[in-house]
């Protein structure tokens, strides 16, 4: 157990002294891969946010064109009942002025 705990620790030291030891060409490189990453997961970040209020307008543009197709509907609806009252009170009155004209004729 304790040979393991000293290689372990052995291997520790090393990667520290290989971290210190780094180049700063090699450094340089880590750096600006870190911020290619950083940029590219900003982008997609901004893609998915340019998508999200896409799909927000979409769902917005629907929603208004069913509620015109709804209010349509519901207007051609009162044209409808309007229009069938209007010929309902014409027949009405058509009966009675035939039941004037046919209670005339048999005074």
């Amino acid at each position: 157990t304790d040979t393991v705990k000293v290689n372990f620790g052995v291997t520790l030291l090393a990667d520290v002294a290989g971290a210190a030891q780094t180049s700063p060409k090699h450094q340089a490189a880590e750096d600006q891969l870190r911020c290619r990453e950083e940029e590219v997961k900003e982008k997609q970040l901004q893609q998915e946010h340019e998508e999200e209020e896409c799909r927000r307008q979409e769902a917005e543009e629907q929603q208004r064109l069913e509620r015109e197709r709804a209010e349509e509907q519901l207007r051609l609806e009162h044209q409808r009942a309007a229009e069938a009252q209007v010929r309902e009170e014409q027949r009405l009155r058509e009966e009675a002025e035939f039941a004037e004209h046919e209670a005339a004729e048999r005074e």
